[in-house]
């Protein structure tokens, strides 16, 4: 199994309109809001998280992982940045609709045509995300989807000598 330290926003940050990658892939199914949410976002419109350890249960391309990271003012960044931000080439809306934070979009660069949608439902404690993309080359019709599904839950303070970002041993 493959280890990664991703936090809530580095999967963002670096999952965010992948416009210079090269697969074949069809577009992609909308990702439903799902249930209420109550996320609280900041003066920005982007969701608060509550500062410190939290334990993540994640399945990217069918594989799946747990682990800890300590979050904290330095994710907010991560994820302010991704989500204000659009390439050359790209188009994005941004919902907050029912407590949540979808983000779509879609880039044609470079003969190639990604499509994303990223979900964040949840609260300051709880999140669950959900990102999808497909990658689809100019005239071809094979598919190549990604998905990436995460839960995660604050667990307490981060402890010491962690810093925000930093997974967390056990």
């Amino acid at each position: 199994m493959r280890t990664r330290s991703l936090a809530l926003a580095s999967v963002l940050a670096l999952t965010l309109f992948a416009c210079d990658r090269s697969a074949d892939s069809e577009a992609v199914a909308a990702v439903p809001v799902g249930d209420a949410s109550s996320l609280t976002f900041d003066a920005d419109g982007l969701p608060k998280f509550k500062p410190g350890a939290w334990a993540f249960s994640q399945t990217d391309d069918g594989e799946s992982e747990t682990y800890q990271v300590c979050l904290g003012a330095e994710a907010t960044a991560e994820i302010r940045e991704a989500v204000n931000s659009t390439p050359e080439g790209c188009t994005k809306d941004i919902s907050r609709a029912g407590g949540a934070l979808v983000v779509s979009g879609v880039c044609e660069r470079g003969g190639i045509r990604s499509n994303m949608r990223f979900s964040v439902r949840g609260s300051d404690t709880r999140a669950s995300i959900t990102m999808q993309m497909s990658l689809q080359n100019a005239g071809s019709s094979e598919a190549t989807p990604m998905e990436m599904k995460a839960e995660g839950r604050w667990i307490g303070p981060c402890p010491a000598g962690v810093e925000p970002g930093e997974r967390i041993e056990e």
